[in-house]
């Protein structure tokens, strides 16, 4: 290996390292939408098999809840985007949120299997830049 290939392997290797922290960012913001669906969905099923006056507990996030007592109103407020949100009663909202989990969920296994393979690829030419690098110490 010369020492332009040399240099461009170690440029490519630290092109990969820049895409797996952004990919690894990317990731933990798709985990935190999910646990919002999930837990909206959640939220929905318990609130759509309540009767007027049951007091539930509601979670509001960070292992957090309160008690709230259900109504008649059988609707939810539903966030679907861009800061629109509509109404929705409880079984449109719960299947929304669910498909919008399954979605969620979908799009993070498509990227964890991503960021394996480039993962894979970095190690792989870490590995070539290391044994280049220990030929060029001898």
């Amino acid at each position: 290996m010369n020492d332009e290939e040399f240099q461009q392997a170690v440029a490519s290797f630290e092109v990969y390292k820049a895409q797996l922290d952004a990919l690894s960012q990317q990731s933990g913001l798709f985990k935190l939408s999910l646990e919002n669906a999930v837990m909206a969905r959640d939220t929905l099923k318990m609130f759509a098999s309540s009767k007027e006056g049951d007091k539930i507990l509601v979670p509001i996030g960070a292992s957090s809840f309160i008690t709230a007592v259900v109504t008649s109103e059988k609707k939810a407020i539903v966030g679907i985007g861009n800061k629109i949100s509509i109404d929705m009663n409880f079984d449109e909202a719960t299947t929304y949120m669910a498909a919008n989990a399954d979605e969620i969920s979908e799009a993070l296994k498509k990227l964890n299997e991503t960021i394996q393979k480039i993962n894979t690829e970095a190690r792989k030419l870490s590995l070539v830049i290391q044994q280049e690098y220990q030929r060029r110490q001898q």
